[in-house]
């Protein structure tokens, strides 16, 4: 029997690090409710948390940043037929904010630190292409990265968060 979903949707933001709550409605009772991001690998959602109302949730992690597109299926027993729905949710890294820059040192050397979303890196360069460092936030999303050299002629820093490694 084919399970019926409704009112699949994000509950609360996304956070920094990729991670929202899914949740929705199913019918009838017991259904079991599956995600996937490719319509290929499904997962299924925490029936633990499905009421006898047929309410259920799952925090999930996002795949990539952008628009990440979200298949649905529902189905009773063991039957071949399925109940589907389909969301699309964005997510962008935010960005570092409080940034700071040491002047430069006799050998020219900075630090740079400042605040990303914990768990995620910060890429440091001069020109927006060649990284010239990077550090791993600790779990206050702060970042500190030291003995950087100053190209001769640079004049602007650019810290970038990037999500995994």
């Amino acid at each position: 029997t084919p399970g019926t979903l409704s009112d699949v949707r994000v509950e609360g933001p996304v956070d920094g690090n990729g991670s929202v709550t899914i949740k929705g409605n199913v019918s009838p009772y017991g259904s079991k409710v599956e995600y996937s991001f490719n319509s290929t690998n499904w997962y299924q959602a925490a029936s633990a948390t499905e009421t006898a109302a047929g309410q259920w949730s799952e925090r999930i992690q996002l795949p990539a940043t952008g628009n990440n597109t979200i298949y649905f299926r529902a189905r009773k027993g063991n039957s071949g037929s399925y109940g589907t729905a389909t969301l699309t949710v964005a997510y962008t890294v935010p960005s570092p904010s409080s940034n700071t820059t040491t002047v430069p040192d006799n050998a020219g050397k900075i630090t740079v630190s400042g605040y990303i979303t914990a768990g995620q890196k910060a890429q440091i360069s001069f020109d927006k292409v060649t990284i010239a460092g990077s550090d791993d936030s600790d779990s206050t999303g702060e970042y500190k990265k030291t003995g950087l050299v100053v190209p001769a002629g640079a004049t602007k820093v650019y810290v970038r968060a990037m999500r995994g490694s």
